[in-house]
């Protein structure tokens, strides 16, 4: 027997793009768990680069609480740039405004039990947000150096996450990486008879990721 679920847990939306001169445009209606989302997006070529734009603006209904009405929350948006310099080096800076965030790092731990978190809805704990990305070929395509960033404007924290492929062969590439943490970590205590949280300093977001490297070997047929 398979349990279809209730009609509030599907999802689904619609999306429209359509190109007019030098510019992409796309708009979205979409509905996931208690929201109902407008969302849209541009992005035109501005000489050696292209300006890029996303707006989303999300409706709560609310349905899982009896007689209560839907209100707009606050709405999510990015803008950003993409510099092409040559075929061998590109970049792309960007702006993030996660609205339903917090610009107070003393507020985490709350942040930290959101059902939308828990459930994928968004990633971030903060609410203003700056990424980077670059990459390199120095060899015709043989090797490429790649680094990205992004960092939590309020704490000040960071993410970094660099990588280097090489092309083995034709079908076959290694990437080395990794992911590094730059921030506050958090002083946790627990009670050793009683292993429950004692002691939670306030932290910055990207203090908790700590460092992960990793080797990666890639097939293609």
């Amino acid at each position: 027997i398979v349990d279809r679920g209730e009609l509030d847990d599907l999802s689904g939306g619609v999306r429209v793009g359509w190109t007019l001169g030098d510019g992409d445009y796309y708009a979205d209606a979409a509905k996931n768990y208690d929201k109902v989302w407008g969302l849209m997006g541009i992005a035109v070529d501005v000489g050696v680069g292209r300006l890029h734009g996303e707006f989303g603006v999300p409706l709560a209904l609310e349905i899982e609480v009896e007689n209560s009405p839907a209100s707009l929350r606050l709405t999510r948006a990015t803008v950003g740039f993409d510099w092409f310099e040559s075929a061998k080096f590109t970049l792309r800076a960007e702006y993030h405004f996660n609205g339903p965030g917090t610009s107070d790092s003393d507020d985490y731990l709350f942040e930290l039990q959101s059902t939308e978190l828990a459930r994928g809805e968004r990633y971030f704990l903060g609410r203003h947000y700056a990424g980077l990305a670059a990459s390199y070929l120095p060899f015709d395509d043989l090797l490429t150096l790649s680094l990205s960033a992004i960092g939590n404007l309020a704490d000040p924290s960071m993410l970094l996450a660099p990588s280097l492929t090489y092309a083995i062969s034709q079908n076959v590439s290694g990437t080395l990486g990794g992911y590094a943490g730059v921030g506050e970590y958090p002083d946790i205590s627990f009670d050793p008879a009683n292993p429950a949280l004692t002691s939670f300093d306030v932290f910055s977001e990207y203090g908790l990721y700590g460092n992960v490297f990793f080797m990666q070997l890639s097939g293609y047929f």
